[in-house]
């Protein structure tokens, strides 16, 4: 009888180390994710970023069983809430969605506390254009008004979101459209809302943050800041078509998820696999085409080689001059 007892009492102590064990290590990544994953959007909602998140993670919430819900942090040029992803735990339940070219230039101007280089990349989910963008009613296409403005027949304001949006802006008087002024706006949304109200005259925004004004006709896409023209947007010519110098490599920008450093490799895994399998979904393929967003994947290995090429390319410019600072 008190063999019995003991072999008891054995047995249950060995469950209970086992179960223990167990559920803190090995098993546990099989039951990732379990609860509720939040995306910080470093931008206010409306813009590029904002629309693309909410219409993959239709697709992210049923494939991975759990609600993906988004956080719109604006301010700082994105480092607000980019700085929330750097501090946040690396279990997998908040990653967030940002610009990689225009991300690194804000680092290297406003030096946080933080590296992109050291985050977790999940993969890419578009591949953006800048498009400089009219009221419906403006009158002038993009080689006339490069002429007329040079004349001084016409006076242009121009609008930008900062970022890799003020370079693009002084490039673009480089090569001859002579703006008279330029206005910063803190968001995609508020930008297009200004050249509604008539607050000016041209916008350089995303394709994405565009595309509603460009389809209802109350925008007129001039160009594309890139040598071909957007598949979205097959009407609107490119920026190398009037005969200009290519700035393709400023007017083209790559829209990622990243999670914290640090984040176990299984679950990387699972949400790059999860955000490739989203993305070949026959609903967003037609919500893509129909919005003229191009959605495009990378791997997170191919977005950690255009991060470190991306630090590379802002070498060229002294960004402490241009931002002000």
């Amino acid at each position: 009888m008190k063999v019995s007892k003991l072999l008891i009492i054995s047995l249950l102590l060995f469950a209970l180390v086992f179960a223990l064990v167990f559920s803190s290590s090995g098993f546990a990544s099989q039951e990732y994710p379990s609860k509720l994953i939040e995306v910080i959007i470093p931008f206010s909602a409306g813009g590029g970023t904002d629309i693309n998140v909410r219409a993959i993670n239709r697709e992210l919430t049923e494939i991975l069983g759990v609600p993906i819900v988004v956080r719109n942090m604006p301010g700082a040029d994105a480092m607000l809430g980019i700085g929330a992803l750097s501090i946040a735990k690396p279990d997998g339940y908040t990653i967030a969605a940002f610009n990689l070219k225009a991300a690194i230039m804000a680092q290297i101007v406003q030096k946080p506390d933080f590296d992109l280089r050291e985050f977790t990349p999940i993969g890419s989910y578009a591949k953006e254009s800048q498009v400089l963008a009219a009221k419906g009613d403006f009158p002038y296409d993009y080689g006339e008004m490069f002429d007329l403005s040079q004349s001084g027949e016409i006076k242009l304001s121009i609008g930008n979101t900062g970022g890799i949006t003020i370079i693009i802006t002084n490039t673009l008087k480089e090569q001859g459209l002579m703006w008279d002024n330029s206005i910063e706006y803190p968001s995609g949304s508020e930008l297009v809302a200004a050249l509604v109200r008539g607050e000016i005259d041209l916008i350089i925004t995303p394709t994405a943050t565009a595309s509603t004004g460009i389809a209802d006709g109350f925008l007129k896409g001039l160009a594309v800041l890139t040598d071909e023209r957007h598949p979205g947007f097959p009407d609107i010519p490119s920026h190398t078509e009037f005969g200009y110098p290519s700035i393709e490599t400023l007017g083209s920008e790559l829209r990622c998820l990243f999670a914290p450093p640090g984040l176990p490799a299984e679950k990387q895994e699972i949400l790059e696999s999860a955000l490739q399998e989203a993305l070949q979904k026959d609903r967003l393929i037609e919500w893509s085409e129909k919005s003229g967003n191009l959605f495009v994947f990378k791997s997170t290995e191919e977005i950690r080689e255009q991060t470190n090429a991306a630090f590379k390319f802002t070498e060229q410019f002294d960004l402490e001059e241009i931002f002000g600072e």
